[in-house]
């Protein structure tokens, strides 16, 4: 859950608005507060050491136990002396004041592990906002993040009155220097405890000395935050999570500090992590199956990826579009083929729920902004509703540099991906055709990939999905319709020949990278090896949509 939730925060938040992201553990390894899983020392350990080696983390510390550090830490912050690391209640005292310290920079950004970050806008300045209210007057404290509301409107940073609010503990902003100098914060002992955590004890001060802790901002940057109650049930707060991260939020969690609602509520199809071992999930794959029920995940026609180019600068290991194993820069997407996607579609009333454009890097096509906006016209004129969207690397400046020059309407989705080492990969090049398992399976069947991510369009048609168009151009069966396809019977040919070769036919569902296994290295099976070989000799040449 670490590997998770670390992950989701510093790309929400994205790493390169901060000089370092530092993850502090409490020395306490039992007895929590509202505790509601069992710890895992040793894992959190590996887990904060694979963070810091993805690029995610700059340093992890353990906060300090021994009774000199503790005194000393106290002392400064309190101006007492106690060796107890934890309050009355048992609520941690050094972990956080032992974090405050050892930042750099002039301000801090504390968060739980736990919170959930949604943007609605990738080019809003969150951080900038807040700096701003931090800076707005001598006696603020803190800023803390805003939460949901239905509106994007700006809602001015406020504090109800002279000692208010309490600093919001879940995730909040601070100007360093002026936290410490307020010190020693007014706490007092109870049997050899300290009564109040430090948050507790820093309102107090506020009171004391009239100053305050600001909530507001604008509503396209804010936090959910999951109770101890959501966190142990996985599948849910992993599912919720998902939706969070691509802005979907239901009506029912607005102006809503904790995560609330059902899986229904958050309209999100419950996770697996039975893998392709099962028998339930081979019977299902095989051709009984398919006989029996049909296609166990029919293509969404309501939803297309429009891969734009397969030229990436990052190329990631066990790419599912092959840009590192079989990299082409002549793969580009016309403004032609983008127009007739879209006139093919108001041909055909087809109003699309959602159009991503991706790759390959989507911002290496030099005419990005120019595709962006032929589908906004779409958009505007036929299909009011449709949501586009460009997913990223965020690599580099010669990527993020450019998030600006794209008109309002479309959304960027950036990964932040740090390294060409993404280790919750799934093994793309693991062909179940390779694997005695999958012998009986019809492929016709597909995975959860046609259902939740819709067609794939390229340069050379239109496709299962994604996915599929980047496997036709490696084998070179040029199988890519040239119209778009208005039934799964249009479809069934390129499922018995593409979904053979791709990895994610061998997972079935949607498995959440929490509860993958690790990658590591490129594991390739017989018929990409044979393919890659080939491609390097001898590019496929593909007829043109």
């Amino acid at each position: 859950m670490l590997y998770r939730q670390v992950r989701h925060i510093v790309t929400m938040l994205e790493k390169k608005n901060f000089c370092e992201v530092i993850l502090v553990f409490d020395s306490k390894e039992g007895d929590f507060i509202r505790q509601y899983a069992a710890p895992h020392k040793q894992e959190n350990i590996d887990t904060a050491n694979l963070l810091t080696n993805e690029g995610y983390l700059d340093r992890w510390m353990v906060s300090p136990s021994d009774e000199t550090t503790v005194r000393e830490l106290y002392q400064r912050w309190y101006g007492s002396e106690n060796t107890e690391t934890h309050t009355a209640k048992n609520a941690p005292m050094i972990q956080p004041i032992f974090a405050f310290e050892i930042t750099k920079g002039d301000y801090t950004l504390q968060a739980d592990a736990d919170v959930l970050i949604c943007r609605r806008d990738w080019n809003h300045n969150y951080l900038q906002d807040m700096i701003d209210a931090l800076n707005s007057a001598e006696n603020v404290v803190s800023v803390g993040f805003n939460i949901a509301h239905k509106s994007d409107d700006f809602k001015p940073y406020s504090s109800p009155c002279l000692g208010e609010f309490v600093p919001e503990v879940r995730i909040c902003l601070f100007n360093k220097e002026r936290l410490l100098a307020l010190r020693p914060f007014p706490n007092e002992i109870i049997n050899g405890k300290y009564a109040q955590t430090w948050y507790r004890s820093l309102q107090k001060l506020q009171h004391d000395k009239g100053m305050v802790s600001l909530r507001g901002g604008d509503g396209r940057t804010f936090y959910i935050h999951p109770q101890n109650d959501v966190k142990k049930d996985k599948s849910f707060l992993y599912g919720a999570m998902r939706e969070i991260e691509h802005n979907h939020i239901p009506e029912i969690q607005f102006e809503n500090v904790d995560l609330i609602g059902t899986p229904q509520d958050w309209n999100y199809r419950k996770e697996t992590d039975s893998g392709f071992h099962k028998l339930s999930h081979l019977i299902r794959a095989s051709k009984l199956g398919y006989c029996l029920k049909g296609p166990e995940f029919p293509t969404n026609l309501n939803r297309i990826e429009i891969d734009i180019t397969y030229d990436c600068h990052l190329r990631c290991r066990n790419c599912a579009r092959s840009c590192s194993q079989a990299p082409d820069k002549d793969s580009l997407m016309s403004l032609g083929q983008i127009k007739r996607f879209v006139e093919e579609s108001i041909a055909n009333n087809v109003h699309w729920e959602n159009i991503g454009l991706l790759g390959g890097e989507p911002f290496l096509h030099p005419q990005l902004k120019e595709i962006c906006l032929i589908l906004l016209e779409y958009k505007s004129m036929y299909s009011p509703e449709t949501i586009i969207q460009i997913t990223t690397s965020g690599n580099g400046k010669e990527i993020t540099s450019q998030f600006s020059e794209i008109p309002v309407g479309v959304t960027i989705i950036n990964t932040h991906k740090q390294t060409p080492h993404q280790s919750y990969f799934e093994p793309f090049n693991l062909a179940p055709i390779d694997q005695k398992q999958f012998m009986f399976s019809d492929y016709r069947n597909g995975c959860s990939t046609t259902s939740d991510c819709g067609l794939g369009l390229n340069k050379y048609g239109y496709y299962i999905c994604g996915v599929g168009g980047g496997i036709d151009r490696v084998m070179g069966f040029d199988i890519g319709l040239k119209h778009l396809p208005l039934s799964q019977d249009e479809l069934m040919m390129q499922r018995s020949m593409l979904c053979r070769y791709c990895g994610h036919f061998c997972s079935r569902h949607y498995i959440h990278p929490e509860n993958r296994k690790i990658l590591s290295g490129e594991p390739r099976s017989k018929s990409w090896v044979e393919a890659y070989r080939k491609y390097e000799q001898n590019k496929p040449n593909l007829t043109l949509y």
